[in-house]
């Protein structure tokens, strides 16, 4: 299961302008991580970008959806990553982050625009068909636990970077986790 919230269908585009912006300038500025060949990854667990992707997680629809999902408005970000692949290269496999349906959900959002050209998301449909998921700046891909889905090649080499949010119901035995939200509002930075 997959759903895209697009940012100027739920009159966010005009609000997350200049946090897209924060988000850009800092990426610029920070070192990556080299884990993933054929892409520049970057560990994002920190207090500074729970605080600029507040706008996003606290929005209305994207709440609604949370809490909807879970059957409750109590969550933890366990994780926080951004990935933009590499000219003609950026391609992965079909995989799944977790094996706990129900239980974790993965949120992506656009910090560039997302076209066919620029490496986009590709999720595995039910029906054994595939989508790519083209997105504009600020817009929201929520995939659950079960959807397969990887990273395509980035044929034009244009930057595209994606945020990835791993978002838990409850959190298993000594897992640690960057932030947790009370009633869908923030409550506490680990």
């Amino acid at each position: 299961m997959y759903k895209l919230i697009k940012a100027c269908d739920v009159g966010l585009s005009k609000d997350l302008k200049p946090s897209i912006e924060s988000i850009k300038q800092r990426l610029d500025t920070f070192s990556c991580i080299d884990d993933q060949p054929g892409a520049i990854r970057y560990h994002l667990d920190n207090e500074e970008f729970v605080w600029l992707l507040l706008p996003w997680i606290e929005a209305l629809p994207m709440r609604s959806f949370i809490s909807d999902f879970f059957a409750t408005n109590n969550f933890f970000i366990t994780y926080v990553r951004c990935r933009s692949p590499l000219k003609n290269q950026g391609q992965q496999k079909y995989h799944r982050d977790w094996f706990t349906p129900k239980e974790r959900l993965e949120v992506f959002i656009a910090v560039d625009g997302v076209n066919q050209e620029n490496g986009p998301l590709e999720v595995s449909t039910s029906n054994k068909t595939s989508r790519i998921i083209v997105m504009d700046p600020g817009d929201i891909c929520i995939l659950d636990s079960e959807t397969l889905h990887r990273g395509t090649r980035n044929i034009s080499g244009k930057t595209r970077r994606l945020i990835s949010l791993h978002i838990a119901s409850q959190l298993k035995d000594d897992e640690d986790y960057v932030s947790y939200f009370n009633d869908g509002r923030l409550s506490r930075l680990q």
